[in-house]
């Protein structure tokens, strides 16, 4: 099997797209650069929490990995349901 490669070794590396444009992976179709908001989540943990996190910073977590997911299952990098 031949594999076809998409940079040329250049050291400045690859673009894919420009901003704003679509891109699909594995079939799916094309879509623009998902906007995933910034999570508000300090860096310092308290032992209040679960796992050392406060209830809110935790759901701020869980909120920023589900977005993430969606925007990769949506470009088609990540399978989803």
């Amino acid at each position: 099997m031949t594999v076809n490669q998409l940079g040329d070794g250049s050291p400045d590396g690859v673009q894919v797209c420009v901003s704003g444009a679509k891109v699909g992976f594995y079939g799916t179709t094309p879509v623009v650069q998902a906007a995933v908001p910034q999570a508000a989540i300090s860096t310092s943990s308290v032992i209040s929490g679960g796992y050392g996190y406060a209830t809110t910073q935790a759901t701020a977590i869980i909120t920023l990995l589900n977005n993430v997911r969606a925007a990769l299952v949506g470009c088609g990098l990540m399978a989803g349901p």
